[in-house]
C-alpha cells in the first residue's frame, strides 16, 4: 500500500482557525508555530472552543518574525478588526494551565489582552509559549509540549473520514464534516489500492517523508467537533460525536485520529511518501 502526506496544518492560538501549508518544520514539540499562542483567564486557566466557540472564527496570521527573529502574528477578529503581536513583547514571566499541566509562560502588552476581553466579551489574557516549552509530555519528563491538549503532532486519515461521513449519513439530515473539525497537523491518505478506515489506530511507528515518528496515544474526542468551523454554531444533532460514539468507540474512549511524537528534526512536505514501520 502506497501512503502519502496530503495535507499539513499548523494552528498558531490554541482553539483559533487553523492554517493549511504545503511544508512546515518538525521539532521535539511540534510543527513549527503550532499552537504557540494561548489564550486563558485571569487565572492562566486555558480557554478553549469549548468555552468559547467563537474563537474557532478568529483568524490568527503568522507574519515573517523580525530582524531578531522574534514570531510575530495577527490576529482577525470576526468583525475584520486586526492587532498585532510579537513574540519581542511577551516577556513577562506567568503560570499557566492546560488540563492538569500547570507550567510557566510569556505574558505580554496589557493592551492586547483587552482588545482581546473587549471583543470576546469576557476577561483574558494572552501567552506565548516561548522558544523552548517549559512543559513537558505525560510521562515522558524529557519531551517538550506546546499548548496541545495532549501530545506534540496529531494524525488524521482521509479514508477515517470518509468512512464517518458514510455513517453518518445514514440517518436523516446529517450533513458531511470535513477535516477541518478534527484540528489535525498530518493528515494521511493511500494512493490508488486505497486504505482502511481507522487503519491508524494499529500503527505504533512511521516514517513520513525522511522523519520518524510513534504512537502516543489515539486521540480521544469532545463537543468541539459538533462546531461548524464556519459558523462556530452546535450541531443540533451532536454530531458527528455521536456517530463516533456509535461507530468508533475505543477502550480510551470516543476516538478519531492518533497522536505522535516525532524522533528527529527536519521538514516534512505535502506530498511525502508514509511508510509504516510497526
Amino acid at each position: 500500500m502506497s501512503m502519502h502526506l496530503t495535507e499539513l496544518w499548523i494552528h498558531p492560538v490554541k482553539s483559533m482557525q487553523g492554517q493549511a501549508v504545503a511544508a512546515a518544520q518538525v521539532g521535539a514539540q511540534g510543527l513549527a508555530g503550532d499552537r504557540q499562542w494561548l489564550l486563558a483567564d485571569e487565572r492562566g486557566r486555558f480557554i478553549t472552543a469549548r468555552e468559547v466557540p467563537e474563537l474557532l472564527l478568529w483568524q490568527p496570521m503568522p507574519q515573517p518574525a523580525d530582524a531578531s527573529g522574534h514570531a510575530r502574528l495577527q490576529l482577525r477578529a470576526p468583525d475584520g478588526q486586526v492587532r498585532s503581536v510579537s513574540a519581542a513583547d511577551y516577556t513577562h514571566p506567568a503560570p499557566v494551565a492546560v488540563w492538569r499541566d500547570a507550567f510557566g509562560a510569556w505574558g505580554g502588552p496589557a493592551q492586547t489582552d483587552a482588545w482581546l476581553s473587549e471583543r470576546l466579551g469576557r476577561a483574558c489574557r494572552l501567552f506565548y509559549l516561548g522558544q523552548c516549552s517549559q512543559r513537558a509530555l505525560a510521562g515522558q519528563p524529557g519531551q517538550p509540549l506546546s499548548f496541545a491538549d495532549s501530545a506534540p503532532f496529531l494524525l488524521c486519515s482521509q479514508a477515517s473520514l470518509a468512512q464517518l461521513n458514510r455513517d453518518m449519513q445514514q440517518l436523516p439530515g446529517r450533513e458531511p464534516v470535513t477535516m477541518r473539525r478534527f484540528r489535525p497537523n498530518l493528515v494521511v491518505d493511500a494512493l490508488a489500492d486505497g486504505l482502511a478506515p481507522y487503519a491508524e489506530d494499529g500503527w505504533t511507528r512511521l516514517r513520513i517523508g525522511a522523519l520518524e515518528f510513534s504512537l502516543y496515544k489515539h486521540c480521544t474526542r469532545c463537543k468541539i467537533v459538533n462546531l461548524d468551523p464556519h459558523t462556530a454554531q452546535l450541531s443540533p444533532a451532536k454530531e458527528p460525536l455521536q456517530t463516533l460514539a456509535r461507530t468508533h468507540k475505543l477502550p480510551a474512549g470516543v476516538c478519531f485520529g492518533v497522536h505522535l511524537v516525532a524522533h528527529g528534526t527536519g521538514q516534512l512536505r505535502v506530498g511525502d511518501a508514509v511508510e509504516l514501520l510497526a
